[in-house]
């Protein structure tokens, strides 16, 4: 018998691989990332193709959980399964981890996918190149910087999520929260500044801290009587809806 979070894991999965029109619209934006890391590959650009390179994992890293999160509690909400939802025999904390799993794995996915084209046209236009493509920084930021600021943005938008009363809200909140993260990658694609391994290591550790603090945050603010009541859901059922862990052995 599968455990409720991995069928709730196993659902959100589907239901993000049937949204075509939302998968091609992020395909599109990593596409474009990969088409400039390929014209800058040659090699008196070096510089300029690790800084692309980089920009491109970041993207992938940070953009793509968090549009995929912003719709995890929210989009239930407008589905009218939320209520359904919360009676399944799983605790907030699990909900909200199996929500997160989505959207990170992803994120590696297309981490992945970025390296699998950067390091194909590298071998196949100019081999190289390929010493700028495995550059420390660049392993440490895919291996270790990436996965845990993807899991990071992924709790803040499913804390947003889970607050907001529609899908446009929880997308507007979450671009106005990554707006200054936008700011500083075309810095750093322009040169404006440069950041070594150490910084990567660094933010990689405080990130992880902040991590953990921020799944307690989400989960304390994804309580069901604060998800029903987002809603307009009467008190009653708030409190018929909020031993979720328990609603199993009730019945």
């Amino acid at each position: 018998m599968h455990s409720p979070v991995r069928t709730i894991t196993v659902h959100d999965a589907r239901l993000l691989v049937r949204n075509r029109r939302f998968l091609a619209s992020n395909m599109g934006g990593i596409g474009l990332l990969l088409l400039l890391v390929i014209g800058n590959m040659r090699r008196q650009q070096g510089e300029a193709l690790t800084g692309m390179f980089v920009v491109a994992l970041l993207a992938a890293a940070l953009f793509t959980p968090m549009s995929v999160a912003a719709f995890a509690l929210v989009g239930e909400k407008e589905r009218r399964t939320l209520e359904p939802l919360l009676l399944t025999p799983v605790s907030v904390s699990q909900l909200i981890a199996a929500k997160a799993t989505v959207s990170v794995v992803l994120s590696l996915g297309v981490l992945a996918l970025v390296w699998i084209v950067a390091l194909s046209a590298a071998a196949l236009r100019d081999v190289s190149t390929l010493h700028f493509l495995v550059a420390p920084s660049t392993i440490l930021i895919s291996l270790v910087f990436a996965p845990v600021a993807s899991a990071a943005f992924s709790l803040i938008a499913i804390t947003v999520s889970g607050r907001a009363p529609d899908t446009q809200t929880a997308l507007a909140t979450c671009q106005l929260v990554v707006s200054p993260l936008i700011l500083g990658l075309i810095a750093l694609w322009m040169g404006a500044f440069r950041v070594t391994e150490q910084f990567f290591a660094s933010a990689a550790g405080g990130l992880l801290l902040l991590t953990f603090l921020l799944f307690k945050l989400s989960v304390r603010m994804s309580q069901p009587e604060v998800l029903l009541a987002k809603r307009g859901a009467s008190r009653g059922s708030s409190r018929r809806s909020k031993p979720i862990w328990n609603a199993g052995t009730e019945r």
